[in-house]
């Protein structure tokens, strides 16, 4: 998913340059409008309604899908709801709303099937269902803890250079260094192009790695976390 966007974004810019030179800024809306109908005929022809009904997918690959798909549509429904919210209610209803749509356990949820919250719950582990009373949080661990603050520092500065990139890449070939909106266009999607690149060697790579077992899944992690921090390769 993560590589689709960087090619995408890479694609986009370097396409919207030569575009723009030959045919007007127009023509990006039109070209990229185009585009997105074939991709919708297409999604239409070989997409399934859901994973489930894939003919050729794994049961791993199903479940992982279907876990991130909730993330991303519970996403764009209080994105949507928060608007209509805030704007009759004011910004308070937005977390009376939210907040009351969410029960403490699966078990005490009304309308959830049995199947689900089976599947929930054996996901979860035993955890706060063993616990007649939760453990108190360990604030004092948490904020002197360097783990913790390695990767806060980490996490933020990746963030900040790939949308800083995202952002002002184009404006600072334009402008500072003087290209044309052909090359502004090629180099502003290079990088992207190369994280795409990068994240399909590095998953081969890590896979070699953990399953020669020269490297534990932590210390594959660990080293993705530097190239990702020292270059900026989300």
């Amino acid at each position: 998913m993560c590589s689709g966007s960087s090619v995408g974004t890479a694609v986009t810019y370097i396409m919207c340059g030569y575009l723009i030179a030959s045919f007007g800024w127009e023509s990006v809306f039109y070209v990229s409008g185009g585009l997105g109908l074939l991709w919708a005929i297409c999604w239409i022809l070989v997409v399934y309604d859901t994973p489930a009904k894939h003919p050729t997918i794994s049961i791993r690959e199903r479940t992982y899908i279907e876990n991130c798909l909730g993330s991303s549509v519970g996403t764009a429904v209080t994105y949507i709801m928060c608007g209509y919210l805030i704007a009759s209610f004011g910004w308070e209803s937005v977390f009376y709303v939210s907040g009351g749509l969410v029960y403490d356990t699966p078990a005490k949820h009304p309308t959830i099937s049995i199947r689900e919250r089976t599947y929930i719950e054996n996901c979860l582990g035993k955890t706060i269902q063993t616990r007649s009373k939760p453990l108190p949080i360990p604030w004092k661990s948490i904020l002197s803890s360097k783990v913790v603050w390695i990767n806060l520092v980490t996490q933020a500065g990746g963030i900040w250079g790939l949308l800083t990139l995202a952002a002002q890449a184009p404006s600072y070939f334009n402008f500072v260094l003087g290209l044309n909106i052909k090359q502004t266009g090629l180099w502003s999607g290079m990088p992207h192009f190369v994280r795409w690149v990068f994240a399909f060697g590095y998953s081969m790579i890590s896979d070699r790695l953990v399953k020669s077992q020269k490297m534990s899944m932590t210390n594959v992690r660990k080293l993705a976390t530097c190239f990702c921090k020292k270059f900026n390769i989300n």
